[in-house]
């Protein structure tokens, strides 16, 4: 099929990527899949500088900076909406059941 390994091991490769990324979609949303590309990037950055002694640039640092405030506005504990959406998941109703946080107060 391939004449060289290398080229078969990249197409195996992204086939596996593939399959994770519609794992991620089928159980989460597109929000999880990018904040999942982003943590990817960073780890792998991370990675590179160990191994191979990538030094980031400042624009880089900055990116990776907004990655991570965004990962801790997103998932940090005052997040009201996503603490309410996991408390209805503990106790079995989908968030569609039951009223949102951002619903309009009852006048009555």
């Amino acid at each position: 099929l391939f004449t060289a390994p290398l080229g078969g091991l990249i197409v195996l490769n992204n086939a596996a990527v593939g399959l994770c990324v519609s794992a991620v979609l089928k159980y989460a949303d597109n929000l999880t899949k990018g904040f999942s590309t982003s943590a990817s990037v960073l780890l792998a950055s991370v990675a590179s500088s160990v191994a191979f002694g990538f030094v980031p640039s400042r624009a880089f640092l900055l990116g990776a900076a907004v990655v991570c405030i965004a990962f801790y506005l997103y998932f940090g504990a005052h997040n009201a909406v996503l603490l309410q959406h996991d408390e209805e998941a503990e106790r079995g109703r989908s968030p569609s059941e039951s009223s949102t946080l951002l619903a309009a107060p009852d006048p009555s």
